[in-house]
This record gives structure tokens, C-alpha cells and sequence, in this order.
């Protein structure tokens, strides 16, 4: 304003103020800032924790409006303890949305070696599971979800081992989701890591990515298989049902 006008703001009594004013201003500022960290919401579905000085207190927080001591003598961490969360076993996906087995997905599939040691088989889980209790989610393992994955990843691994394709293509999903959260709900709760198994849902068990469309041109040719197999049995059952009948003629005209 003074290099355009030449009309000089410095001696007015207001810029002044502001400038005795300012550092004033801003220190009450940050100090209200400050005191905010001793106010904590925690939602209806949600239950939280206090590290006071780095430890870990004994009494957690419930939904509702509390007061702590402000940072950095307390520290807050808000759990999502009433939410019903997900992870899938066996396929990492990038994307939303279905996946046809026949072709290739965007993420990472895994891939279990059946009992007869040469075939491969992709198993889909999602594993729904929310916090039990938060003391022992909190104390008893780094990292519980990634405990609770290896668990399932194992008991994946033993229902395979000792089968073949076919028979795990035909088993009965409902039933083998079931025995898997049965398993895996006994282990997380030997283990003491604070989850609980909501429910597991087998999402698909198919050949490997790469090899369907081999496996499609096998069992296209065990159904032309027995397809020819029934005509030739058919057509067999005719001609003998003939040369009974042309044998029965002979021997009669013979007699």
C-alpha cells in the first residue's frame, strides 16, 4: 500500500494493537488447543484406551464424553469393538467386485498342494470377526488379525492335505465353512488374543488361475466320456437282446 499510494498504515492505532496483541493471541490459542486433548468422544459402537505416561491403564473407556490429562501425559486409541470386520483367506483382491475363477484375478491367489502331491487346489474364505476383549487384543499378541489369518491358513492346510480335487470340489461348503470356525474358534480362544469368529464364509474352492483351462478340457472329456460310454452300453444291450432273440429262433427251428 505505501509503494502504490505512498500512504503510510504503520502509525495507526490499530496496527499497532494487533502487533502488542498478536503473540498473546496465539499463545491463548495454542494453549485452548492444548487443553482440547483432554477431551475424548467415544461413539456407541467403539471402546477406547488410555497410555498414561506410556503405561497401559487397567480401566477402559466406555462410549460416552471423557476427560483425560491432556497430551502428552495421556494418550487415547478408539477400537471399533462393536463392528463386525472382515479379512479373506486364500485371495487378496485390489478391486471390488466378483471374480470368475477362469480368468486371471488382480490380486494374489493362494494355492494349497492336495494329498496325492500333484495337484493344486485355490481355497476363498472371508472370515468375519470383531474384539472381544479388548485387554487381551491389546496385550496378548503385536498383531491378533495377522495370528487369527495364520490359524485359519493352517487349518486350511490339514482339511487339504489328505484329500484330492474331486472329492474337495464335491464336499459340502456349508459344512466345511462351519467345522473351520468351530476349529479356528477354539484356537483364538485357547490363545487368548482377544477375537471372536462371527462367522466364516467358503467363498470358492477351484483350480489354480492357470490351469482352468485345462481342467475344463478334463472334465469336458470325462463327460464325452461317459456320454459315449452310456451309447455304447445301450447299444450293446440291443445287439445282445438281437442274437438272443436270432439264437433262440435257430435253436428252435434246430429242434
Amino acid at each position: 500500500l505505501e509503494k502504490n499510494t505512498g500512504i503510510s498504515m504503520r502509525s495507526l492505532w490499530s496496527v499497532k494493537y494487533i502487533r502488542q496483541i498478536g503473540p498473546v493471541v496465539v499463545l491463548i490459542s495454542a494453549f485452548f488447543l492444548w487443553l482440547s486433548t483432554c477431551v475424548v468422544q467415544v461413539e456407541s459402537y467403539q471402546n477406547a484406551v488410555v497410555y498414561r505416561l506410556g503405561h497401559l491403564q487397567e480401566e477402559f473407556l466406555e462410549p460416552g464424553l471423557h476427560f483425560v490429562f491432556p497430551y502428552p501425559f495421556d494418550k487415547v486409541e478408539v477400537y471399533d469393538t462393536g463392528v463386525i470386520q472382515k479379512t479373506t483367506i486364500g485371495y487378496r483382491s485390489e478391486e471390488s467386485g466378483d471374480n470368475i475363477w477362469t480368468s486371471a484375478h488382480d490380486g494374489e491367489e493362494y494355492k494349497l498342494l492336495l494329498g496325492s502331491g500333484d495337484e493344486l487346489v485355490s481355497i476363498n474364505l472371508r472370515l468375519e470377526y470383531q474384539i472381544k476383549d479388548l485387554k487381551e487384543y491389546l496385550t496378548k499378541a503385536t498383531a491378533p488379525e495377522e495370528v487369527m489369518k495364520a490359524l485359519a491358513y493352517e487349518l486350511v492346510t490339514d482339511e487339504t492335505i489328505s484329500t484330492d480335487l474331486d472329492a474337495l470340489l464335491s464336499t459340502d461348503r456349508k459344512e466345511f465353512a462351519t467345522t473351520l470356525k468351530t476349529q479356528l474358534t477354539e484356537q483364538i480362544d485357547s490363545m487368548g488374543i482377544g477375537l471372536k469368529i462371527v462367522n466364516v464364509v467358503l467363498e470358492s474352492i477351484h483350480p489354480p488361475v492357470e490351469i482352468a483351462s485345462v481342467y475344463q478340457e478334463l472334465i469336458g472329456a470325462e463327460i464325452t466320456y461317459d456320454k459315449n460310454l452310456l451309447y455304447a452300453q445301450g447299444g450293446a444291450i440291443k445287439r445282445i437282446y438281437a442274437a438272443e432273440k436270432t439264437s433262440n429262433s435257430l435253436i428252435q427251428k434246430a429242434e
